[in-house]
């Protein structure tokens, strides 16, 4: 299994790194780290390391200083579980395991050939984002923070993460992982995702979107 950091709110919202078993990642200001966050000025070069054994994270401040919030506690050394968070100088990272929720089966939750046909056309063409409206189910939200792929939302903050639970809009700037929307919908997503096809290569505001497309039932 793989633990996913991802960052909670802040410039760097949303931004996620991945851990393989076995793996160890530094977290800091500069160039010494393997995760650099250089716009934290309260965050040392290297704050923290983070190790994972597949099954367990284990984070501790690289100083041998309690100047790491591991679950809100202030520790030189300390276990993070899934679903818990760190704090490194002004910056609050998330630790989530890859698939940890079990698959949800639901009546009428899988895809028609039709429909298959139609995503893995478009994939092959060019890269697949989906869009998503959370306020359908509180499973999106759940199944996004334990993939690997980045979700970005136009969102901010503690009360954007709430907005981000109402509605996430279809923008060019919303753009969801590709690959999103095929691997989520057998996991229990009814209706409540849809993808947008949008222009290879192209940058967060850049390229206009292709026509949007809509998953849904008949």
């Amino acid at each position: 299994m793989r633990a996913i950091l991802e960052v909670q709110w802040g410039r760097s919202r949303g931004r996620k790194a991945v851990l393989e078993a076995g793996e160890t990642l530094r977290i800091g200001r500069t160039e010494h780290a393997d995760w650099v966050f250089e716009h934290d000025r309260s965050m040392a070069a290297v704050h923290c390391v983070v190790q994972w054994d597949g099954g367990t994270a284990r984070v501790r401040d690289a100083r041998g200083l309690p100047e790491t919030l591991i679950g809100g506690a202030a520790l030189a050394d300390g276990v993070v579980t899934h679903g818990g968070w760190i704090r490194a100088g002004e910056t609050v990272v998330s630790l989530h395991i890859e698939a940890f929720t079990p698959a949800r089966r639901e009546a009428g939750a899988t895809w028609s050939d039709e429909k298959r046909r139609v995503l893995e056309s478009l994939s092959a063409a060019e890269p697949l984002f989906a869009v998503l409206d959370a306020a359908r189910d509180p499973r999106i939200l759940q199944l996004l923070r334990e993939s690997v792929h980045e979700a970005p939302s136009l969102y901010d903050g503690v009360q954007g993460d709430a907005l981000a639970s109402v509605w996430l809009p279809t923008s060019s700037r919303c753009r969801m992982p590709r690959g999103c929307s095929s691997s989520a919908r057998p996991r229990g997503l009814g209706q409540a995702l849809g993808c947008l096809p949008v222009v290879a290569g192209s940058a967060r505001g850049g390229a206009a979107p292709a026509p949007f497309l809509l998953v849904a039932d008949d």
